[in-house]
């Protein structure tokens, strides 16, 4: 009784370490990506000021934007005041462009004079899971224009897979509408919907239960971005949380098997020690009794 007491508390006390690391890694991740966010905010400042942009001079613009964002797995749009777009870094200059993927983020940029940052949706130019941050551009003098700076959802990967914990726990970024932005569990796919509900869980809330679609319980740990809106979602199976204890309890019946046993068999042993002799003496016994020689 008093080892169950023992390694209960034990087990306790590694959980709470175990939820405090957790807590941690949910908000590294938070900071990790509003600094992502934030450069790309920073870049589309810092376009704007570009003199071909105030001039119109889209070709002019656009292999400006190329040659600064190349290689840096990020592109640029640029959308007119009915959300077409006028370029794009991702095709050559000229090639016809359709209307942007994602009207309702950048509906809500042009009534937001700040940044706004997108869910995670499929970009018809890229055919892959992207995020936008967008900027609104007004001129001195014509129509408003909307600046958009995209990528890859998947580029994210990295950001999580470096803050990844062991024994277990998993990572997952989930945009504003709840679809998965980036994880590492193969089980949580990009732009399909977070298996979990975290519900409108904000920052540091702690260790929840969850469960999925299936019955399965988790835990999990929320912490939301008040830069994108974005959460990071830290949880692990509430059975790979608790096997330490039962691999512990196990371990002790199983010594405790081992000890009865031991214990009786050197009883037995030790008992057939001591027999041997008495029984031998009661033979003596009997046979000094009926008159026959006994032998010293």
């Amino acid at each position: 009784g008093v080892s169950v007491v023992l390694l209960q508390r034990n087990n306790e006390a590694q959980n709470e370490v175990g939820t405090t690391l957790a807590e941690a890694m949910a908000g590294s991740i938070v900071e990790a990506i509003d600094r992502e966010l934030s450069g790309m905010a920073t870049t589309l400042r810092v376009l704007s000021t570009t003199p071909s942009l105030s001039d119109s001079d889209l070709e002019d613009f656009y292999e400006r934007s190329r040659l600064a964002l190349a290689g840096t797995g990020t592109y640029f749009l640029l959308l007119d005041e009915n959300l077409n777009q006028l370029l794009n870094t991702r095709v050559p200059f000229g090639t016809p462009l359709g209307p942007t993927s994602d009207p309702e983020s950048a509906r809500a940029a042009l009534q937001n004079p700040g940044k706004t940052v997108s869910g995670v949706f499929f970009g018809k130019t890229s055919q892959n899971w992207v995020f936008n941050v967008l900027l609104p551009y007004v001129p001195d003098s014509g129509p408003s224009r909307l600046m958009v700076m995209t990528r890859n959802a998947s580029s994210l990967a990295d950001t999580l897979s470096q803050q990844i914990l062991r024994g277990g726990w998993n990572a997952s970024l989930v945009d504003q509408n709840g679809l998965v932005i980036a994880s590492s569990s193969q089980d949580s796919k990009i732009g399909e919907k977070f298996f979990l509900d975290i519900g409108g869980a904000g920052r540091y809330r702690g260790a929840r239960p969850a469960e999925d679609a299936k019955g399965d319980t988790y835990i999990a740990i929320v912490d939301e971005s008040i830069y994108s809106g974005w959460k990071a979602v830290v949880w692990a199976s509430t059975d790979t949380v608790e096997e330490p204890m039962r691999r512990s309890l196990r371990m002790l019946i199983i010594g405790g098997i081992l000890v009865i046993t031991i214990g009786t068999l050197a009883a037995w042993l030790l008992g057939r020690q001591i027999a041997g002799p008495v029984r031998r003496l009661a033979r003596d016994a009997r046979r000094l009794g009926a008159g026959e020689t006994v032998q010293a």
